[in-house]
């Protein structure tokens, strides 16, 4: 049989918090106050709306109610009376069940009343929440996002004395600017801060279910005010984001503890976060020298008019720092136009797909970027400076860009040793080779900035040229030629069995010849080291290069 009793509950105040020291700085031991002790001789339980009173202690508030599990396990509303904040209060119900061996009585109550609250008197209590949206009230917080609970077991649920505790935390900071309607609170990792919980009888709550990684205040904000938001405790091992109408203000890489039935002081916010572009053509990688971004009331900053062209890479800093840069994963990317892409901290830098003038968007908190190109810049001039130690003159070059000819067949003049070339080349690789009459260089590649591009012209690069010319001699030949030289007297001379001619396909060979020996004869054969060689042969070299067939030399 069950006993049922009309009762009373005389609930004390909520808690007694410490405030940790800044946000810089959190402390990682505040010390957890216990609330005091109420009676209880009926079970009350209700949305209790809490207040704070000088800022460290919460008191029971008119109109509070409370969720009491009876006997049968059923959820009930407890209702207090009183008319104005008090550390206890009354709270009453109509009716409710208690055991008739009160040796093995619960007792079990919870701040604030949840219609759909259901536990196993064992472990847990579900259906609770910590709202992601909150109320503003300054020096204060909103009543509905509270949790606590009492739990009496035996003798102490007999005599009705419960002692309520408070299991969320709260960040405290004071708001130094005009016009804020909202507040956001945000972990940097993937900790939550609200949503549903689950209450556990060990005295903690759990995210359970719906849990988001922020928790927002809304309202009208006093400059100067101070005011408190109600979250999930735990852990912020990459720190948290204070955002005012969706833009950061404050952001702290450090471990961030956030302890149930305590006040964290985030101290006072106001001054949004600097947040600018460094790069190449921001003083060379200079972080002091980085632009800097200007916020906007929703989230993102903006730097606009910033020239940059392919060959720029640039990185997000913030405080005029390195530290907390934001970059792109582990590759340099290149950004198409008006793409939202997701940074990383410390990441690898970032480059622009078009020469031109860009507009370049940041959200640091959601952690993307964009840019926008509003004038591109399609014809551009640059010059490629030779460095002619070889003295050709006249001078020639033939350009490729991806295999397509720049300049004419023949090349076009260098003036100069300076050579200007017009398009949308800076950033990009070109192919280029010199000529002067029958002298040409080996083809190179070279990378084209906006301050154009030096290269060398060696001196000249003379070929003694191999070609099979009999069909015979193409059978059995192979792929191998070697050429032995003697009695030049110079260091192109070799023991047998020589040096490697190069393979140029076709049946053809080549090797480099020095240009000392420009104009005289040398005495030489070749072979390919597999029985086939040419009889002891001589020829003149000449700066143009000399080709022999095989016909000539006794190669059949």
């Amino acid at each position: 049989m069950k006993k049922i009793y009309a009762y009373i509950l005389a609930a004390a105040g909520l808690f007694a918090a410490a405030s940790c020291q800044e946000i810089v700085e959190p402390a990682v031991n505040a010390p957890e106050v216990s609330g005091e002790t109420f009676s209880l001789t009926a079970v009350a339980g209700t949305d209790t709306k809490t207040t704070l009173v000088d800022g460290v202690k919460t008191h029971w508030t008119p109109g509070d109610e409370l969720t009491v599990f009876d006997a049968n396990g059923t959820n009930q509303k407890f209702v207090t009376a009183i008319t104005e904040p008090a550390a206890s209060a009354v709270f009453t119900t109509e009716t409710f069940a208690m055991p008739d061996d009160m040796n093995n009585a619960v007792l079990l109550a919870v701040y604030p009343y949840v219609e759909n609250a259901v536990t196993d008197f064992q472990t847990h209590v579900a259906g609770l929440e910590i709202p992601k949206t909150q109320q503003a009230v300054k020096d204060g917080f909103d009543p509905d996002a509270s949790i606590a609970y009492a739990l009496a077991m035996g003798e102490e649920a007999d005599n009705r004395n419960l002692s309520f505790k408070n299991l969320y935390g709260l960040f405290k900071f004071t708001v130094e600017d005009e016009g804020v309607t909202k507040v956001t609170i945000r972990t940097n990792g993937a900790e939550v801060l609200s949503g549903t919980v689950t209450l556990l009888l060990n005295g903690t709550i759990t995210a359970a279910g719906d849990n988001t990684h922020e928790v927002t205040l809304e309202g009208t904000f006093e400059k100067g005010g101070v005011y408190y938001v109600a979250a999930i405790p735990g852990t912020y091992n990459n720190g948290i984001t204070v955002l005012y109408n969706d833009t950061e203000i404050k952001s702290t890489g450090k471990v961030v503890e956030l302890k149930a039935n305590t006040v964290l002081n985030l101290g006072s916010i106001g001054t949004p976060a600097v947040w600018g572009v460094c790069g190449t053509f921001t003083g060379n990688w200079t972080v002091s020298q980085n632009i800097h971004m200007t916020p906007t009331n929703n989230g993102w900053y903006v730097l606009e008019g910033v020239e940059m062209y392919k060959d720029d890479l640039f990185k997000f800093v913030t405080e005029d720092s390195w530290t907390g840069s934001l970059g792109y994963k582990d590759v340099v990317l290149t950004a198409e136009d008006a793409v939202e892409y997701a940074l990383v901290a410390d990441g690898q830098n970032l480059k622009v797909n078009k020469n031109g003038v860009f507009t370049i968007s940041l959200n640091p908190a959601e952690k993307k970027f964009k840019v926008e190109c509003t004038e591109e810049y399609t014809d551009l001039t640059v010059n490629i400076t030779v460095d002619n130690k070889a003295g050709w003159d006249p001078l020639y070059i033939y350009l490729e860009s991806n295999g397509t000819a720049i300049t004419a067949a023949e090349g076009d003049l260098v003036t100069d040793n300076v050579y200007a070339v017009s398009g949308d080349y800076i950033g990009s690789t070109l192919s280029y080779q010199f000529i002067s009459g029958s002298k040409t260089s080996e083809k190179a590649n070279v990378s084209i900035t906006r301050n154009g591009a030096v290269v060398t012209l060696e001196e000249t690069v003379i070929k003694l040229t191999f070609m099979l010319d009999t069909d015979n001699s193409k059978q059995w030949w192979g792929t191998t030629a070697k050429i032995h030289v003697w009695e030049t007297g110079t260091s192109f001379d070799t023991s047998w069995p020589g040096n490697d001619m190069v393979y140029d396909e076709n049946y053809t060979w080549h090797i480099n010849v020095p240009s000392e020996l420009v104009g005289k004869t040398i005495k030489y054969l070749i072979h390919n080291g597999n029985g086939w060689q040419s009889s002891d042969s001589t020829v003149t070299i000449t700066a143009e290069g000399v080709t022999v067939m095989g016909s000539q030399i006794g190669i059949n």
